[in-house]
Protein backbone atom coordinates (compact mmCIF):
# COMPACT_ATOMS: atom_id res chain seq x y z
CA UNK A 1 0.00 0.00 0.00
CA UNK A 2 1.52 3.18 -1.17
CA UNK A 3 0.47 6.79 0.97
CA UNK A 4 -1.40 10.01 0.01
CA UNK A 5 2.20 11.80 -0.12
CA UNK A 6 2.98 9.50 -3.46
CA UNK A 7 0.36 11.31 -5.38
CA UNK A 8 0.70 14.11 -7.61
CA UNK A 9 -0.36 17.69 -5.31
CA UNK A 10 -3.75 17.83 -7.73
CA UNK A 11 -4.39 14.78 -7.18
CA UNK A 12 -3.81 14.85 -3.15
CA UNK A 13 -6.02 17.85 -2.97
CA UNK A 14 -9.01 16.51 -4.66
CA UNK A 15 -8.81 13.35 -2.08
CA UNK A 16 -8.64 15.19 1.18
CA UNK A 17 -11.49 17.55 0.38
CA UNK A 18 -14.09 14.88 -2.34
CA UNK A 19 -17.08 16.72 -3.99
CA UNK A 20 -18.81 13.69 -4.31
CA UNK A 21 -18.90 12.32 -0.55
CA UNK A 22 -21.17 10.21 1.39
CA UNK A 23 -24.79 9.88 1.47
CA UNK A 24 -27.05 11.68 3.97
CA UNK A 25 -26.64 7.95 5.99
CA UNK A 26 -23.04 7.98 5.95
CA UNK A 27 -22.99 4.93 3.42
CA UNK A 28 -20.47 4.01 1.05
CA UNK A 29 -22.23 3.99 -2.20
CA UNK A 30 -19.90 1.67 -4.54
CA UNK A 31 -20.52 0.83 -8.01
CA UNK A 32 -19.44 -2.38 -9.92
CA UNK A 33 -18.36 -2.55 -13.84
CA UNK A 34 -17.17 -6.14 -14.31
CA UNK A 35 -19.01 -8.71 -17.60
CA UNK A 36 -19.38 -11.55 -15.50
CA UNK A 37 -22.88 -11.85 -13.36
CA UNK A 38 -21.06 -13.81 -10.66
CA UNK A 39 -18.07 -11.78 -9.81
CA UNK A 40 -20.23 -9.13 -9.40
CA UNK A 41 -22.84 -10.91 -7.50
CA UNK A 42 -20.40 -12.08 -5.11
CA UNK A 43 -19.33 -8.51 -4.63
CA UNK A 44 -22.26 -7.38 -3.88
CA UNK A 45 -22.97 -10.19 -1.01
CA UNK A 46 -19.52 -9.11 0.35
CA UNK A 47 -19.72 -5.42 0.31
CA UNK A 48 -23.32 -5.98 1.49
CA UNK A 49 -22.26 -7.77 4.68
CA UNK A 50 -19.99 -4.55 5.41
CA UNK A 51 -21.59 -1.91 7.33
CA UNK A 52 -21.82 1.38 6.27
CA UNK A 53 -21.15 0.18 2.43
CA UNK A 54 -23.62 -0.45 -0.21
CA UNK A 55 -23.74 -1.72 -3.95
CA UNK A 56 -25.76 1.38 -5.68
CA UNK A 57 -24.95 -0.05 -9.51
CA UNK A 58 -23.77 -2.36 -11.84
CA UNK A 59 -22.50 -2.30 -15.58
CA UNK A 60 -20.78 -4.87 -17.60
CA UNK A 61 -19.38 -2.50 -20.65
CA UNK A 62 -17.80 0.66 -21.20
CA UNK A 63 -21.31 2.63 -21.91
CA UNK A 64 -22.90 1.55 -19.59
CA UNK A 65 -20.54 2.19 -15.93
CA UNK A 66 -20.58 5.99 -17.56
CA UNK A 67 -24.00 6.20 -17.73
CA UNK A 68 -24.71 4.32 -15.07
CA UNK A 69 -21.96 6.08 -12.64
CA UNK A 70 -23.30 9.53 -14.00
CA UNK A 71 -27.30 8.43 -12.46
CA UNK A 72 -25.46 7.51 -9.26
CA UNK A 73 -22.54 9.15 -8.27
CA UNK A 74 -21.16 6.83 -6.21
CA UNK A 75 -18.04 7.20 -3.48
CA UNK A 76 -15.87 4.64 -5.43
CA UNK A 77 -15.97 2.52 -8.90
CA UNK A 78 -14.20 -0.91 -8.62
CA UNK A 79 -13.41 -1.98 -12.06
CA UNK A 80 -12.68 -5.25 -14.40
CA UNK A 81 -9.99 -4.52 -17.17
CA UNK A 82 -11.51 -7.08 -19.42
CA UNK A 83 -15.15 -5.73 -20.83
CA UNK A 84 -18.01 -6.72 -22.68
CA UNK A 85 -17.71 -3.19 -24.67
CA UNK A 86 -14.67 -1.29 -24.20
CA UNK A 87 -11.58 -1.92 -22.83
CA UNK A 88 -11.19 -1.09 -18.62
CA UNK A 89 -7.88 1.22 -19.15
CA UNK A 90 -9.95 3.71 -21.47
CA UNK A 91 -12.81 3.35 -19.21
CA UNK A 92 -10.57 4.39 -15.89
CA UNK A 93 -9.35 7.40 -17.96
CA UNK A 94 -12.53 8.91 -19.35
CA UNK A 95 -14.00 8.21 -15.64
CA UNK A 96 -11.05 10.71 -14.28
CA UNK A 97 -11.87 13.30 -16.80
CA UNK A 98 -15.29 12.73 -16.29
CA UNK A 99 -15.43 12.52 -12.80
CA UNK A 100 -12.18 13.41 -10.96
CA UNK A 101 -13.35 13.54 -7.92
CA UNK A 102 -14.39 9.40 -7.59
CA UNK A 103 -11.63 6.95 -6.67
CA UNK A 104 -11.38 3.67 -8.81
CA UNK A 105 -9.79 0.77 -7.47
CA UNK A 106 -9.16 -2.10 -10.41
CA UNK A 107 -10.47 -6.32 -9.14
CA UNK A 108 -8.72 -7.93 -12.25
CA UNK A 109 -7.82 -11.30 -13.13
CA UNK A 110 -4.53 -9.94 -15.05
CA UNK A 111 -1.34 -9.88 -13.97
CA UNK A 112 -0.60 -6.95 -11.55
CA UNK A 113 3.18 -6.47 -12.76
CA UNK A 114 1.75 -5.64 -16.51
CA UNK A 115 -1.17 -3.68 -15.67
CA UNK A 116 -1.10 -2.18 -12.12
CA UNK A 117 1.54 0.66 -13.69
CA UNK A 118 -1.30 1.74 -16.45
CA UNK A 119 -4.08 1.44 -14.46
CA UNK A 120 -2.74 3.58 -12.11
CA UNK A 121 -1.07 5.86 -14.31
CA UNK A 122 -4.84 6.19 -16.43
CA UNK A 123 -6.31 7.47 -12.74
CA UNK A 124 -6.82 4.66 -10.68
CA UNK A 125 -5.97 4.68 -7.32
CA UNK A 126 -5.84 0.90 -6.21
CA UNK A 127 -4.84 -2.38 -8.16
CA UNK A 128 -6.36 -6.39 -6.65
CA UNK A 129 -5.64 -9.12 -8.53
CA UNK A 130 -8.92 -11.43 -7.78
CA UNK A 131 -7.14 -13.97 -6.26
CA UNK A 132 -6.17 -11.61 -3.03
CA UNK A 133 -8.27 -12.45 -0.25
CA UNK A 134 -12.08 -11.28 -0.05
CA UNK A 135 -11.11 -8.88 3.19
CA UNK A 136 -8.52 -7.26 0.71
CA UNK A 137 -11.19 -6.06 -1.24
CA UNK A 138 -12.79 -4.13 2.04
CA UNK A 139 -9.73 -2.66 3.13
CA UNK A 140 -9.08 -0.73 -0.57
CA UNK A 141 -11.94 0.54 -0.64
CA UNK A 142 -11.33 2.12 2.67
CA UNK A 143 -8.26 3.37 1.99
CA UNK A 144 -9.10 4.83 -1.18
CA UNK A 145 -11.53 6.59 0.37
CA UNK A 146 -9.10 7.94 2.68
CA UNK A 147 -6.64 9.33 0.37
CA UNK A 148 -4.53 6.51 -0.48
CA UNK A 149 -3.10 4.65 -2.86
CA UNK A 150 -3.76 1.01 -2.38
CA UNK A 151 -1.90 -2.57 -3.95
CA UNK A 152 -0.44 -5.52 -2.77
CA UNK A 153 2.50 -6.17 -0.52
CA UNK A 154 4.29 -7.86 -3.36
CA UNK A 155 3.73 -5.14 -6.15
CA UNK A 156 4.92 -2.10 -3.67
CA UNK A 157 8.55 -2.30 -3.74
CA UNK A 158 8.92 -2.51 -7.95
CA UNK A 159 6.34 0.22 -8.41
CA UNK A 160 7.87 2.57 -5.98
CA UNK A 161 11.04 1.83 -7.74
CA UNK A 162 9.05 3.17 -11.41
CA UNK A 163 8.27 5.86 -9.50
CA UNK A 164 11.29 7.23 -7.81
CA UNK A 165 13.83 6.35 -10.70
CA UNK A 166 12.04 5.79 -13.69
CA UNK A 167 13.30 2.62 -14.47
CA UNK A 168 11.74 -0.76 -14.14
CA UNK A 169 12.96 -4.25 -13.29
CA UNK A 170 15.59 -5.60 -14.90
CA UNK A 171 13.67 -8.62 -15.27
CA UNK A 172 10.03 -7.59 -17.06
CA UNK A 173 8.98 -8.65 -20.28
CA UNK A 174 9.19 -6.84 -23.71
CA UNK A 175 5.20 -7.14 -22.71
CA UNK A 176 5.44 -4.51 -20.06
CA UNK A 177 6.81 -1.67 -22.25
CA UNK A 178 4.18 -1.77 -24.57
CA UNK A 179 1.88 1.56 -24.44
CA UNK A 180 -1.55 1.54 -23.41
CA UNK A 181 -2.74 1.17 -27.02
CA UNK A 182 -0.20 -1.45 -28.00
CA UNK A 183 -1.53 -3.55 -25.13
CA UNK A 184 -5.00 -3.42 -26.19
CA UNK A 185 -3.93 -4.13 -29.86
CA UNK A 186 -1.29 -6.82 -28.58
CA UNK A 187 -4.11 -8.57 -26.54
CA UNK A 188 -6.75 -8.92 -29.32
CA UNK A 189 -5.47 -9.83 -32.35
CA UNK A 190 -1.39 -8.67 -31.53
CA UNK A 191 0.60 -7.49 -35.00
CA UNK A 192 0.62 -11.26 -37.42
CA UNK A 193 2.19 -13.41 -40.13
CA UNK A 194 -1.43 -14.59 -41.49
CA UNK A 195 -2.84 -15.65 -38.09
CA UNK A 196 0.45 -15.99 -36.50
CA UNK A 197 0.95 -13.42 -34.06
CA UNK A 198 4.34 -11.34 -33.36
CA UNK A 199 4.67 -10.85 -30.01
CA UNK A 200 7.14 -7.42 -28.65
CA UNK A 201 10.49 -9.63 -28.36
CA UNK A 202 9.69 -11.34 -31.79
CA UNK A 203 10.94 -7.70 -33.64
CA UNK A 204 14.54 -8.55 -31.99
CA UNK A 205 15.63 -5.20 -31.48
CA UNK A 206 13.37 -1.42 -31.39
CA UNK A 207 14.84 -0.18 -34.47
CA UNK A 208 12.98 -2.88 -36.54
CA UNK A 209 9.63 -2.32 -35.41
CA UNK A 210 10.06 1.79 -35.58
CA UNK A 211 11.45 0.98 -39.48
CA UNK A 212 8.60 -0.91 -40.18
CA UNK A 213 6.06 2.04 -38.42
CA UNK A 214 8.35 4.57 -40.33
CA UNK A 215 7.11 2.50 -44.00
CA UNK A 216 3.50 2.44 -42.55
CA UNK A 217 3.19 6.45 -42.12
CA UNK A 218 4.93 6.80 -45.12
CA UNK A 219 3.23 4.21 -47.06
CA UNK A 220 1.94 6.59 -49.94
CA UNK A 221 4.83 8.41 -50.46
CA UNK A 222 8.47 6.49 -51.33
CA UNK A 223 11.75 6.86 -49.32
CA UNK A 224 14.80 7.43 -50.22
CA UNK A 225 17.24 5.55 -48.08
CA UNK A 226 19.08 8.72 -46.69
CA UNK A 227 16.03 10.10 -45.87
CA UNK A 228 14.98 6.53 -43.42
CA UNK A 229 18.82 7.33 -41.65
CA UNK A 230 17.98 10.83 -40.66
CA UNK A 231 14.42 9.79 -39.51
CA UNK A 232 15.26 6.71 -37.47
CA UNK A 233 19.31 7.38 -36.75
CA UNK A 234 19.40 11.94 -36.53
CA UNK A 235 22.81 12.95 -36.75
CA UNK A 236 24.63 10.04 -36.86
CA UNK A 237 27.60 8.80 -39.24
CA UNK A 238 25.81 8.10 -42.61
CA UNK A 239 28.20 4.79 -42.79
CA UNK A 240 26.96 3.73 -38.96
CA UNK A 241 23.39 4.69 -40.26
CA UNK A 242 23.76 2.61 -43.28
CA UNK A 243 25.28 -0.55 -41.03
CA UNK A 244 21.93 -0.03 -38.40
CA UNK A 245 19.84 0.16 -41.68
CA UNK A 246 20.93 -2.98 -43.10
CA UNK A 247 20.33 -4.89 -39.85
CA UNK A 248 16.93 -3.36 -38.82
CA UNK A 249 15.58 -4.30 -42.54
CA UNK A 250 17.10 -8.01 -42.76
CA UNK A 251 15.63 -8.13 -39.60
CA UNK A 252 12.27 -7.20 -40.60
CA UNK A 253 12.48 -8.96 -43.95
CA UNK A 254 12.89 -11.85 -41.16
CA UNK A 255 10.01 -10.85 -38.89
CA UNK A 256 7.52 -10.42 -41.39
CA UNK A 257 8.45 -13.47 -43.77
CA UNK A 258 10.07 -15.85 -42.01
CA UNK A 259 9.56 -18.13 -44.73
CA UNK A 260 10.94 -16.09 -47.63
CA UNK A 261 14.25 -17.39 -49.27
CA UNK A 262 17.31 -14.82 -49.40
CA UNK A 263 17.93 -12.73 -52.60
CA UNK A 264 13.71 -13.03 -53.54
CA UNK A 265 11.05 -10.08 -53.07
CA UNK A 266 9.58 -9.41 -49.87
CA UNK A 267 5.47 -9.32 -50.19
CA UNK A 268 5.74 -6.73 -48.44
CA UNK A 269 8.72 -3.95 -48.61
CA UNK A 270 9.53 -2.73 -52.24
CA UNK A 271 12.93 -1.82 -53.29
CA UNK A 272 13.83 0.20 -56.52
CA UNK A 273 17.41 1.34 -56.02
CA UNK A 274 18.26 3.30 -53.35
CA UNK A 275 14.26 4.08 -52.04
CA UNK A 276 12.02 1.90 -50.09
CA UNK A 277 8.10 1.79 -49.32
CA UNK A 278 5.47 -0.57 -48.69
CA UNK A 279 4.19 -2.97 -51.72
CA UNK A 280 1.41 -1.44 -53.12
CA UNK A 281 -1.33 -3.92 -53.06
CA UNK A 282 0.50 -5.58 -50.05
CA UNK A 283 -1.86 -7.89 -48.00
CA UNK A 284 -1.81 -5.80 -45.23
CA UNK A 285 -5.30 -4.51 -43.13
CA UNK A 286 -4.30 -1.02 -42.02
CA UNK A 287 -6.96 0.45 -39.27
CA UNK A 288 -5.88 4.24 -40.26
CA UNK A 289 -6.42 3.61 -44.04
CA UNK A 290 -9.88 1.93 -43.12
CA UNK A 291 -10.13 5.05 -40.89
CA UNK A 292 -9.57 7.56 -43.79
CA UNK A 293 -11.86 5.54 -46.05
CA UNK A 294 -14.78 5.23 -43.71
CA UNK A 295 -14.88 9.38 -43.54
CA UNK A 296 -14.49 10.13 -47.09
CA UNK A 297 -17.27 7.18 -47.58
CA UNK A 298 -19.83 9.73 -45.50
CA UNK A 299 -18.09 12.98 -46.76
CA UNK A 300 -19.14 11.84 -50.53
CA UNK A 301 -22.52 10.40 -49.62
CA UNK A 302 -25.40 12.84 -50.45
CA UNK A 303 -27.52 14.87 -48.21
CA UNK A 304 -30.62 12.87 -48.42
CA UNK A 305 -28.13 9.35 -47.67
CA UNK A 306 -28.04 10.17 -43.67
CA UNK A 307 -28.08 6.25 -43.32
CA UNK A 308 -24.97 5.68 -44.97
CA UNK A 309 -23.48 8.47 -43.55
CA UNK A 310 -24.53 7.53 -40.06
CA UNK A 311 -23.21 4.14 -40.58
CA UNK A 312 -19.57 5.49 -42.27
CA UNK A 313 -19.09 7.59 -39.53
CA UNK A 314 -19.98 5.08 -37.01
CA UNK A 315 -17.19 2.64 -38.65
CA UNK A 316 -14.99 5.46 -38.09
CA UNK A 317 -15.64 5.79 -34.84
CA UNK A 318 -15.00 1.82 -34.14
CA UNK A 319 -11.74 2.48 -35.60
CA UNK A 320 -10.22 5.04 -34.05
CA UNK A 321 -8.96 3.42 -31.26
CA UNK A 322 -6.91 6.73 -30.00
CA UNK A 323 -3.65 8.48 -30.63
CA UNK A 324 -1.19 7.41 -33.94
CA UNK A 325 1.32 5.12 -33.13
CA UNK A 326 1.40 6.44 -29.27
CA UNK A 327 5.27 5.44 -28.54
CA UNK A 328 6.38 7.32 -30.85
CA UNK A 329 4.69 10.36 -29.64
CA UNK A 330 8.16 12.22 -29.79
CA UNK A 331 9.42 11.29 -33.04
CA UNK A 332 9.06 13.69 -35.50
CA UNK A 333 8.29 11.43 -38.55
CA UNK A 334 5.18 10.29 -36.60
CA UNK A 335 3.91 13.74 -36.01
CA UNK A 336 2.04 14.77 -39.27
CA UNK A 337 0.00 11.77 -39.57
CA UNK A 338 -0.68 11.36 -35.98
CA UNK A 339 -1.92 15.05 -36.21
CA UNK A 340 -3.94 14.41 -39.42
CA UNK A 341 -5.81 11.74 -37.92
CA UNK A 342 -7.15 13.27 -35.26
CA UNK A 343 -7.94 15.89 -36.72
CA UNK A 344 -10.43 13.72 -39.08
CA UNK A 345 -11.56 11.82 -35.66
CA UNK A 346 -12.36 15.26 -34.10
CA UNK A 347 -14.52 16.75 -36.99
CA UNK A 348 -16.06 13.37 -37.90
CA UNK A 349 -17.35 13.10 -34.32
CA UNK A 350 -18.44 16.31 -33.93
CA UNK A 351 -20.49 15.63 -37.47
CA UNK A 352 -21.82 11.93 -35.36
CA UNK A 353 -23.03 14.32 -32.33
CA UNK A 354 -25.05 16.35 -34.70
CA UNK A 355 -26.48 13.27 -36.50
CA UNK A 356 -26.96 11.87 -32.67
CA UNK A 357 -28.49 14.92 -31.06
CA UNK A 358 -31.08 14.96 -34.42
CA UNK A 359 -32.39 11.21 -33.77
CA UNK A 360 -32.57 12.22 -30.07
CA UNK A 361 -29.98 9.25 -29.34
CA UNK A 362 -28.81 12.00 -26.21
CA UNK A 363 -26.66 8.92 -24.40
CA UNK A 364 -24.88 8.12 -27.11
CA UNK A 365 -23.99 11.89 -27.75
CA UNK A 366 -22.65 12.15 -24.44
CA UNK A 367 -20.57 9.45 -24.94
CA UNK A 368 -19.26 10.62 -27.77
CA UNK A 369 -18.33 14.36 -26.41
CA UNK A 370 -17.13 12.90 -23.90
CA UNK A 371 -14.54 11.21 -26.38
CA UNK A 372 -14.01 14.00 -28.07
CA UNK A 373 -13.02 15.95 -25.01
CA UNK A 374 -10.55 13.19 -24.24
CA UNK A 375 -8.97 13.49 -27.74
CA UNK A 376 -9.27 16.97 -26.90
CA UNK A 377 -10.58 19.05 -23.97
CA UNK A 378 -10.58 22.66 -25.55
CA UNK A 379 -13.36 20.97 -28.61
CA UNK A 380 -15.55 23.67 -27.31
CA UNK A 381 -18.41 22.38 -29.56
CA UNK A 382 -18.63 19.40 -28.01
CA UNK A 383 -18.94 20.89 -24.79
CA UNK A 384 -22.16 22.59 -26.63
CA UNK A 385 -23.59 19.97 -27.64
CA UNK A 386 -23.68 18.24 -24.08
CA UNK A 387 -25.17 21.00 -23.30
CA UNK A 388 -28.31 20.64 -25.51
CA UNK A 389 -28.80 16.88 -24.77
CA UNK A 390 -28.85 17.88 -21.33
CA UNK A 391 -31.19 20.49 -21.80
CA UNK A 392 -33.48 18.09 -23.27
CA UNK A 393 -32.97 15.14 -21.03
CA UNK A 394 -33.67 17.48 -18.00
CA UNK A 395 -30.50 17.51 -16.46
CA UNK A 396 -30.01 20.99 -15.67
CA UNK A 397 -27.78 20.99 -12.92
CA UNK A 398 -24.89 19.63 -15.38
CA UNK A 399 -25.95 22.28 -18.19
CA UNK A 400 -24.32 25.04 -15.68
CA UNK A 401 -21.41 22.01 -14.88
CA UNK A 402 -20.47 21.65 -18.61
CA UNK A 403 -20.71 25.47 -18.73
CA UNK A 404 -18.23 25.70 -16.05
CA UNK A 405 -15.73 22.76 -16.99
CA UNK A 406 -15.75 24.85 -20.95
CA UNK A 407 -14.67 27.93 -19.38
CA UNK A 408 -12.32 26.91 -16.66
CA UNK A 409 -10.62 24.44 -19.41
CA UNK A 410 -10.52 27.08 -21.91
CA UNK A 411 -9.07 29.71 -19.58
CA UNK A 412 -6.63 27.26 -18.05
CA UNK A 413 -5.53 25.74 -21.55
CA UNK A 414 -5.61 28.88 -23.99
CA UNK A 415 -6.13 31.62 -21.91
CA UNK A 416 -9.59 32.36 -23.38
CA UNK A 417 -13.19 32.63 -22.84
CA UNK A 418 -15.76 30.59 -24.51
CA UNK A 419 -16.88 31.63 -27.62
CA UNK A 420 -20.35 34.51 -28.24
CA UNK A 421 -22.01 30.98 -29.33
CA UNK A 422 -21.06 28.97 -26.49
CA UNK A 423 -22.29 31.68 -24.47
CA UNK A 424 -25.19 32.86 -26.01
CA UNK A 425 -26.58 28.99 -25.68
CA UNK A 426 -25.78 29.00 -22.45
CA UNK A 427 -28.01 31.86 -21.47
CA UNK A 428 -30.85 30.53 -23.59
CA UNK A 429 -30.64 26.98 -21.51
CA UNK A 430 -30.41 28.64 -18.26
CA UNK A 431 -33.13 31.35 -19.03
CA UNK A 432 -35.76 28.48 -19.97
CA UNK A 433 -34.69 27.03 -16.55
CA UNK A 434 -36.58 29.78 -14.67
CA UNK A 435 -39.70 30.10 -16.32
Amino acid sequence: MVGLDRLPPERRTRLLYPSNGLDMEGTIKVFLVDDHPIVRQGLARLIAQESGMTVCGEAEDAPAALRGIDEERPDIAIIDLSLRSGDGIELIKSLRFRFPDLPVLVLTMHEEFFYAERALRAGALGFLTKQEDSDNVLTAIRKLLDGEIYVSDRLSPRLLKRLLTGEGDSGDPPVARLSDRELQVFKLIGLGRGTQEIAPKGWGREKTRQLFQLLITYRNTPLEREQIYEHLWPGADPAISGRNFKVALNTLFNVLEPERKAGSDSAYILRDGSIYRLRPGADLWLDADQFVNAIQAAEQSSVDQSDQVLSALETAMRLYQGEYLPDTRYESWAAAEREHLAVLFLRAADRLCELYVDGQRYEETIDLCYRILNQDNCWERAYRHLMIVYDRLGNHGQIARTYQRCQQTLGDELAVSPSNETETLYQQLTAKIGK
